[in-house]
This record gives structure tokens, sequence and C-alpha cells, in this order.
């Protein structure tokens, strides 16, 4: 990759991260508030009053009623208490009224106000998951470039997903990452894992090659293969190199004990391993009791 192009990647990437982090924080500030507003709204519906029956026209035109009844014409005091506790009453219901309505506006200013943050969270998390795909994405294309000089688009970009065994992650990752740094240089393309989810991206053919080699690795096998004397001093020759070299390159594990080997890795693997382990044999004069056919 030029350093031109490599400035350029580099640039278009910082730029992603610095408008995520950015949204990040809105949103962030945004569900704080969600928060305070949910609160708020169960308050207000826990005070709010029942409903009471009526309108406030009504009941102001009947208080009205009342009212010149008590100021004009003349009754026994009796009639008089009975207009003024109706007064009361009717006076008491527009409070009643008053109240529940002031509540109710209250509610549904909260509501309102509260929907619009949702609305602009949901805005803020989808602009965040298309940000979070583009810096993928360009982070996919540098890797790529500077793996293999090949300088590809947004639009050559596939993405696939292959869920493994919890109990392979560990081999499949391998040494500080070393069998998905491979992986990435052998098939041109960059692999993303989250637990037992490994996501590929790349060329469409290249990540389907890829997809095949990890679900092979994944699906493990393990074979025992009985050696000789002769044939374990040739596997442990130059401080292990052999070994190590074949445990590498076909991406298994190998385990010596007594007078035979253990290989343990995917199926494909496994007999790339054994064959690999044949040659080693017949290249030092002898060959192991078992072999790939």
């Amino acid at each position: 990759m030029s350093e031109e192009s490599q400035k350029a990647h580099s640039s278009m990437t910082s730029s992603l991260r610095k408008q995520r982090e950015e949204l990040i924080v809105e949103r962030k500030s945004l569900i704080s508030e969600l928060k305070i507003y949910d609160s708020a709204f169960k308050s207000a519906v826990a005070s709010c009053p029942p409903k009471e029956s009526g309108n406030l026209e009504d009941l102001e035109e009947r208080i009205e009623t009342v009212e010149e009844e008590l100021e004009v014409g003349s009754r026994d005091a009796k009639e008089e208490r009975a207009l003024k506790r109706d007064l009361l009453k009717l006076k008491q219901s527009y409070d009643r009224v008053m109240q529940y309505i002031a509540a109710s506006r209250e509610i549904d200013i909260i509501r309102n106000r509260r929907s619009e943050k949702s609305k602009r969270v949901d805005e803020l998390s989808k602009k965040l998951d298309e940000l979070a795909e583009t810096v993928e994405i360009e982070e996919t294309l540098s890797r790529i470039e500077s793996s293999s000089g090949k300088k590809l688009t947004k639009s050559d970009i596939s993405k696939e997903e292959v869920k493994v065994p919890k109990e392979s992650i560990g081999r499949l990752v391998g040494k500080n990452g070393s069998n998905i740094q491979k992986l990435e240089k052998q098939f041109s393309v960059r692999i993303m894992t989250n637990e037992e989810v490994f996501t590929v991206l790349g060329e469409l053919a290249n990540v389907k090659r890829c997809i095949a080699e990890l679900t092979d690795m994944a699906n493990e096998k393990e074979v025992t293969i009985p050696l000789s004397t002769m044939q374990i001093r040739a596997l442990l020759a130059h401080d292990h190199s052999y070994r190590r070299s074949i445990e590498n390159s076909c991406r298994v594990f190998m385990t010596l004990k007594d007078a035979e080997v253990t290989i343990r890795g995917g199926q494909n693997a496994v007999k790339n391993a054994e064959r690999a382990l044949n040659d080693l044999m017949k290249s030092t004069g002898t060959s192991p009791s078992h072999a790939d056919p």
C-alpha cells in the first residue's frame, strides 16, 4: 500500500470514528434524559386524580345560575342552605375537573417530550450502526490493500458470519490471534470475532472460502498415530521445528505421548497434517504405521 493511500484510509477511518464518538455521547445523554422522563411520567400518572364527570362549560353555567339565584329572589333559610350546598358541590366538582385536565396535560407534555427523545435515540442508533459498518468496510479495504496490494471498493466487500462451538474458539483464534492473522492473509479477508460468532469481510469468493475453512476448523477431529522411536526423533528434530511447522501450516495441535502422536484439529486440517507427517517420515527414510490414504 502506498503512503498516500494509507494516509487516505487512516484519515477516513479517523473522521468516521470521531463522528461515531460524538453520536455515542449524544445518545448516552438522551438515554439518561429518557430515564428522567420515565420517572416523571410514572409520578404524573400516579398523582393524576380520577376523571370527573361533566365538562367545564356546563359546570360554569350551573355555578353561575345558582349564584344568581342566591343573589336575587327571596327564599327561606332552608332553601338558601340547600342552594349554597349545591353551589359548593358544583365548585368542588369544577376544581376536580380542572385538576384532572391540568394533570392530563402534564402527562401529555411528558409523553410527547419523551417520544421526541426516544425517536432521536432510534435515529442515532441507526446512524451509529451505519457508521460502524462503514468503519468496518473502510478498515477491511485498508487491511486487504496492505496485505495483498489489491485496491477494492465498498461495493466489492461482502460480509458473512459463522457460529462456532465455544470450545473451538481458542483453537480457531490461535495464540495471540495467530490463526486469524494467517487466515486473513491466506484469503485476503478481514475476520472479526465476538464470542462464538466469527464475521468475515472481503470479496465474496474469498469470504466463502474462508467461511468453509473456519467451519472445517470448528468441526474438530482427533486421530492417534503410532510412531517408532526413529519417527519420534525425526518429528522432534531441530528443536521441534518439524512438529511446529506441521502445526502452524496445517493449523492443528499435535501431542506426543509414549510411542504415538495425537493430531487434533478440523477434519481437512487433520488430513493435511497426516499427509505432512507422512511426507516428513518418507524424507527421513521411514514412514508412520498409519497414514491418510
